[in-house]
């Protein structure tokens, strides 16, 4: 997901885009991170980089985070014996009830019905 260069940024259709994007991919495990966060590192309002995201991007700050977030849990889930409660940490989500909840949201599956379909790959 991180991708660095010029080439990267000149893809961007926006400076802030890219830098809120860019701050995302770096800090995405950070439990801290939410818009608010964001908005203060690139110094915008909340109504222009929701508009940036929708117009670019079709989704939202939060959507294009927790699509990030999603990638990175698939990857620890699928690929480690970190437990769900050490997974939920490494995504920066509070405790594996969260997550869980969380994950179940975003898959339709529970992060153990993901492991155990992942380790059957």
């Amino acid at each position: 997901f991180l991708q660095t260069g010029e080439q990267v940024r000149e893809a961007f259709p926006h400076p802030l885009l890219y830098d809120a994007c860019q701050y995302m991919q770096v800090h995405w495990a950070d439990e801290q991170l939410n818009v608010e966060a964001i908005l203060k590192q690139v110094d915008a309002s909340r109504s222009m980089l929701s508009a940036l995201f929708k117009e670019h991007l079709g989704q939202s700050p939060l959507q294009y985070l927790n699509a990030i977030k999603l990638v990175h849990a698939r990857t620890l889930l699928a690929g480690s014996i970190h437990t769900i409660a050490e997974v939920a940490v490494r995504c920066g989500l509070r405790d594996a009830s969260y997550f869980s909840n969380w994950f179940r949201k975003q898959t339709g599956m529970t992060p153990s019905q993901f492991r155990e379909g992942a380790s059957r790959l």
